[in-house]
């Protein structure tokens, strides 16, 4: 029987199959896995109020920077000066108030070449309480002279003594160099180095600060000054809220 050529070829060479190539397993994309991100969503964009336009709120803040700034009033309560309130004070010398001392104490109210006259307590034998009073007034002439809230007595009069109102009174109820400095310029005898002047008064006449330094007319407190300050938080705030606008 005769072979067919072709078949006789696949009986010699057998069919191959073709070897499974393996292949490393792809990682699943990131799109493909990952579920579709949410779209966004849209804002609302929130305009700040602006609660008053600024040239309606300029006056009021130029106003209050100008509080802000103004000097602070030095002086809001009564003096204090129980060392010698009720006290008989004695006479001890008057002077002048020289450039050297001023340089060195920085006392800028009273003007060089100001006169001063100085009193004592008696009880005591060192100048422990004095009271200081600057400018010429009609206590000059006075030898003893007894303060009682503010006001003075001469010589045992039962009256006040007429033009002896002081525009500042300042009671320093500890030791203090500048009142040293000008008892040992007036006084015969200086003070003792172990014992200075322990306090002191020191009174600058109205009639002589007013024509020679207007800074002693702002020792009062304003009478607008407790009004103001609650209100300065509530300028504050409408301030920013005007820059927030911008």
């Amino acid at each position: 029987m005769p072979v067919r050529l072709s078949s006789a070829r696949s009986l010699n060479n057998p069919r191959q199959h073709p070897r499974p190539v393996w292949r490393r397993p792809r990682s699943p994309s990131p799109s493909s896995s990952s579920s579709p991100s949410p779209l966004p969503s849209p804002t609302l964009k929130v305009q700040p109020h602006c609660p008053l336009p600024l040239p309606l709120l300029r006056p009021v803040l130029v106003l209050l920077l100008l509080v802000i700034l103004a000097p602070a009033p030095a002086v809001c309560d009564e003096p204090n000066c129980t060392f010698i309130e009720g006290y008989m004070l004695q006479y001890v010398c008057h002077s002048k108030y020289v450039e050297e001392i001023r340089l060195q104490h920085k006392d800028r109210i009273p003007a060089i070449g100001t006169p001063y006259a100085i009193w004592r307590r008696p009880d005591t034998n060192d100048p422990s309480y004095l009271l200081i009073s600057f400018y010429d007034s009609p206590l000059f002439s006075c030898f003893t002279v007894v303060m009682s809230d503010g006001k003075f007595y001469c010589d045992g009069r039962n009256f006040i003594e007429p033009n002896t109102d002081a525009a500042q009174l300042h009671c320093i109820n500890f030791p203090f160099h500048y009142t040293t400095h000008l008892y040992d310029s007036c006084a015969r005898t200086p003070s003792p180095d172990d014992s200075p002047p322990i306090s002191v008064a020191i009174a600058y006449m109205k009639e002589n600060i007013k024509n020679n330094n207007q800074a002693g007319l702002r020792v009062k407190c304003p009478a607008f000054f407790p009004f103001l300050v609650p209100m300065i938080p509530f300028l504050i705030s409408r301030y920013f809220g005007i820059l927030l606008c911008q």
